[in-house]
């Protein structure tokens, strides 16, 4: 545990608030000409799941968790629960959809997750820098397109929505990152 102050308070980080663990959603600094700032913060109950927006001055000081990081491979979801597997001891862990967040869309089975864990307990799923995902829909190829060109839209194999370069088609392999939602670059062509 260490104490930082609320102005670097980042998404994803664990942060001991009230007597309970919460991992920070969403943040946002805002400052208001003179008077001093304050951050608006989102936040996830470990415990029960609950969020709840909290705002703290720029000085107010918050306690950080430091949570392991473990590999954990993506393996099948099981009605509302998605199985992950401990790539070190094989140990299976079953997460409620509600847990995944915004993760769902980049769950590909064999793909490989970073639980975060603080304890025994998983308290978090973060992704790995870069995700291959093959394009399902979009427009056609256009001729000439090149990479300075502007984007289409495209949805790939789990429904994710993004914009891509218009020499990209169906059936090619991207890299995205996940971070940010955006195309990095193709992998394989059609």
């Amino acid at each position: 545990m260490e104490i930082i102050q609320a102005s670097q308070l980042k998404k994803g980080t664990i942060i001991n608030y009230e007597g309970k663990l919460f991992r920070v959603m969403d943040v946002h600094h805002h400052t208001q000409g003179r008077q001093a700032g304050y951050i608006l913060t989102k936040l996830r109950n470990l415990a029960d799941g609950t969020q709840k927006e909290v705002k703290f001055s720029s000085s107010d000081r918050v306690e950080r968790e430091y949570a392991d990081k473990v590999e954990l491979e993506y393996l099948y979801e099981d009605g509302h629960f998605f199985v992950f597997m401990n790539t070190e001891n094989y140990e299976q862990y079953h997460l409620e959809e509600e847990f995944i967040e915004d993760m769902k869309l980049y769950l590909i089975p064999n793909s490989v997750f970073y639980g975060l864990i603080v304890g025994d307990k998983i308290v978090g799923i973060d992704p790995p820098k870069y995700i291959e995902m093959e394009v399902k829909e979009t427009e056609p190829n256009l001729k000439g397109a090149t990479v300075q060109t502007s984007n289409k839209p495209a949805i790939l194999e789990t429904g994710l929505k993004i914009a891509v370069p218009f020499f990209i088609d169906v059936g090619d392999i991207i890299k995205i990152d996940p971070s940010t939602n955006k195309y990095l670059e193709r992998v394989k062509k059609k």
